[in-house]
């Protein structure tokens, strides 16, 4: 019986805390606030670095106890309960029962603590943890049951005691089972993945230069050294013990000697940092975001992301200035090339047509993928692009690297303007046949892996450049021809025209695109953004200019002020660069609030009277009496918190089955039909609308009823 109450007890308490979680309306910092946050953090890690790392302690532990709170429930009612037992058998003065009941109560409390041992160093995730406790409990009172029935209840404790021994040695058996899970599996090896070992006779010159650094530095010499398809980095085995060593296929490709030197001395640097403390944080922020959501676990949340980032931001600060030890030109220029060519190599594949239509398969080796993009006319233009686009970014608080510029700054050296490799030869020199070996077949990995969408993006490039032929109908100077192409030939020509970067043909397209009569709003806004982007692209500070007021009138195009930045830091404007950069920042945060406020329709948000004109009123009571199936409507107006352009009108409808019972049938097709043909009147107006049925919607439908002028049938 006890067990009983033990496992409803727990239950209750999970279940509030589910409930009272889900309901609370969870308010987050903006960005602007963490933005100001990890500064103050920031300096606090510069004045104060005691104080720093007494904020890190004091948060580990409050993560760590909001975790493991159900398990101290836990514990205390195991003691309760085994108490009980005890004072029971005292009362009637069974010695057997004193005994056998601190015994369990004993292997009891062992139980728990293995179990809460077991989650609290991810061997066992929540849910798990609390699933063994619950079958624990379960079974004890099945066996209470079962004994009690068959044999009397004073027979029962004897057996009971039986059942708690065994259960309490499995629980732990599978808490230690748990334990050695992840190792049997190989899971704490090292990174997942095939790499390349260098060792003195495997590239051993590679491996020289690697262990001459380490002296040269002070510093341990990496148990293993890797290459792999992951960015550089290193990783720790026991009492902070370097044991790996990882270098990306990237940077051996793109480096020189002295460059790839750098980054090696920046990675062994990072032994030196507080990594348990570190650990901590991390595991904490994770256990932080399995519990029930509420506004106390989203702030612990929040502040553990932004203490684990400062702290990762201020190691990485630190290697930066090792770095530099050997050649801090060097180091810029390795950071820079890296950081670039990477934004570089995602936007081509992004917008992947612009190179597979090139080939109709991969490439064979990496050499011949990177010689086909480096020939083509429009990889320096991009590049350049891609280089700014490193430089004028800014860190967000939730990154744990800091951004490029202030990475520079911690070296000493301005941005490089050449991104071509430096003096000296290329670290794939280093590398003997097995390593070229290596990097072949991982190339030929990633053709294969990749071959089936290369060659399907393939056909679309193909596809695009044929129906840039059939729509060619006059000379390029011409512009009268695409007044006879169909709003369909007409987009599919421009989006053609912008994936091959043939921005002076793309342009007129473009315009002539824009006078036709566009129903879909996003539609619009992407030509928009498009005309304004491609004539800054052929100089006209129009279209930056352009792309900026874009952005300010709807939040939702934010995207806008990333190549306006980009487009003002490559004329020379940089400090206008990078406030249009920050305001994009600011303007992203503000736009993910608005569309979750406009994606949701909550039943007490706030109204206000529609000022729809009168034709669009004619037309909705026009739509609304074509649905017989709508009984009465009312239209308002959200109050909108964020952004409030475009407004949002939302139409109450009570639906009813009629008096002759002609809605009976299909009755909820009748109401799906008219809520869609509202919504469509909306779009068709370029308009955004909600069609909310009054049975959802009580509070809503009270409100609009008080409004003037919102009755609609």
């Amino acid at each position: 019986m006890y067990s009983l109450i033990f496992v409803l007890v727990f239950f209750i308490i999970r279940e509030y805390q589910n409930r009272n979680g889900n309901k609370t309306k969870v308010v987050r910092r903006t960005l602007a606030e963490k933005f100001a946050e990890a500064d103050k953090l920031d300096q606090l890690r510069v004045t104060k670095p005691l104080q720093f790392k007494w904020l890190s302690f004091w948060l580990v532990l409050r993560a760590h106890t909001n975790y493991s709170v159900n398990f101290l429930i836990l514990l205390g009612l195991t003691f309760l309960v085994s108490g009980v037992w005890i004072a029971i058998a005292a009362i009637h003065a069974n010695p057997k029962l004193l005994v056998g009941g601190s015994i369990i109560m004993s292997l009891a409390v062992i139980a728990e603590i293995g179990v809460l041992w077991a989650f609290a160093t991810d061997r066992l995730r929540l849910n798990k943890a609390e699933a063994i406790i619950y079958g624990f409990l379960g079974t004890m009172f099945g066996i209470s049951c079962i004994t009690s029935f068959l044999k009397g209840n004073a027979k029962a404790q004897d057996d009971i005691g039986t059942g708690f021994i065994l259960l309490i040695g499995s629980t732990i058996a599978l808490s230690f089972v748990a334990r050695l899970i992840p190792k049997i599996l190989g899971m704490n090896q090292g990174m997942v993945g095939k790499a390349y070992d260098v060792t003195p006779t495997a590239s051993p010159e590679l491996y020289k230069l690697i262990e001459n650094t380490a002296k040269s530095l002070d510093l341990p010499v990496p148990k293993r050294i890797l290459i792999s398809n992951t960015s550089a980095m290193v990783s720790y085995r026991g009492k902070q013990k370097l044991k790996e060593l990882r270098i990306g296929i990237e940077h051996i490709q793109l480096l020189t000697v002295k460059e790839l030197q750098s980054l090696i001395a920046h990675e062994l640097e990072h032994q030196k940092h507080e990594s348990y403390l570190q650990l901590a944080l991390c595991t904490g922020l994770e256990k932080v975001g399995d519990l029930p959501e509420s506004n106390s676990t989203a702030k612990l949340y929040e502040d553990l992301q932004l203490q684990v980032c400062c702290m990762f931001r201020a190691n990485e600060h630190d290697s930066d200035k090792t770095s530099i030890y050997f050649d801090s030109k060097a180091a810029a220029q390795a950071l820079t090339r890296v950081s670039a060519y990477s934004i570089a190599m995602d936007a081509i594949f992004e917008q992947s047509e612009l190179i597979t239509v090139l080939s109709p398969e991969p490439p064979a080796t990496y050499e011949e993928l990177h010689g086909l993009i480096r020939a083509q006319p429009w990889y320096p233009e991009l590049i350049q692009r891609s280089r700014a686009h490193a430089i004028v970014r800014r860190t967000l608080p939730g990154e744990t690297h800091p951004c490029l510029t202030e990475r520079l700054k911690t070296m000493g050296e301005p941005p490089p303007a050449d991104l071509t490799p430096g003096d000296g030869p290329m670290a794939i020199s280093l590398l003997d046949a097995t390593g070229i070996d290596f990097l072949k077949r991982d190339h030929q990995t990633w053709a294969f892996n990749n071959h089936k969408s290369w060659m399907e993006n393939h056909a679309k490039g193909k596809d695009a450049e044929l129906l840039l032929e059939e729509t060619n109908l006059a000379e390029e100077s011409d512009n009268a021809h695409l007044d006879k192409l169909t709003d369909s030939q007409l987009g599919k020509r421009a989006s053609s025209l912008i994936i091959f970067e043939r921005w002076a043909e793309a342009l007129p397209v473009l315009e002539a695109y824009q006078k036709r009569d566009l129903i879909d709003t996003n539609l619009d806004e992407w030509v928009i953004h498009w005309i304004a982007n491609i004539k800054a692209k052929l100089g006209d500070d129009q279209g930056i200019e352009d792309l900026i007021a874009q952005a300010r009138r709807n939040p939702q195009q934010a995207g806008s002020l990333v190549s306006a930045a980009i487009l003002l830091y490559l004329r020379g404007k940089e400090t206008e660069a990078r406030a249009i950069w920050q305001e994009m920042l600011i303007m992203r945060d503000l736009a993910a609030q608005d569309k979750a406020e406009r994606d949701e329709l909550p039943d007490n948000a706030e109204v206000l009277p529609h000022n729809l004109p009168e034709d669009e009123i004619a037309l909705l009571a026009g739509t609304l009496s074509d649905h017989g199936v709508i009984q009465h409507a009312w239209v308002v107006r959200r109050k909108l918190k964020h952004v409030p352009e475009p407004e949002q009108h939302v139409v109450i409808v009570a639906f009813w089955n009629g008096p002759d019972g002609r809605y009976e049938l299909s009755h909820d097709d009748h109401c799906k039909s008219a809520k869609d043909a509202i919504l469509q009147l909306f779009n068709s107006r370029k308009r955004q609308g909600w069609a909310a049925p009054s049975a959802t919607f009580p509070l809503y439908t009270n409100a609009a009823k008080k409004i003037e002028n919102s009755r609609l049938k």
